[in-house]
């Protein structure tokens, strides 16, 4: 159970910083060009 809940959270962490990442480039290069 502990080691499902952890692989969830992990994914979703995974998610977020993977849109998160996604924005800050786009706000960088937005913001270069």
């Amino acid at each position: 159970m502990a080691k499902d809940l952890y692989s969830v959270l992990r994914q979703s962490l995974e998610a977020w910083c993977v849109e998160n990442n996604a924005k800050l480039v786009i706000n960088e290069t937005s913001i270069v060009f």
